[in-house]
């Protein structure tokens, strides 16, 4: 399992959280902005026909 890294925005949240609403947070999860971001796209030089 990775170690967390230390998020201050994840920090705010969550002092909200506890400060301001009911419940408790099940769980976070982090993702990269990589990940989260529009699709890569590229030209294609062939393309290919199937009978």
């Amino acid at each position: 399992m990775d170690l967390a890294l230390d998020y201050p925005e994840r920090h705010k949240l969550l002092d909200f959280w506890r400060q301001n609403l009911d419940g408790a947070l099940h769980s976070m999860r982090v993702m990269s902005k990589d990940i989260m971001g529009p699709a890569k796209m590229g030209n294609v030089s062939h393309s290919f026909v199937l009978p």
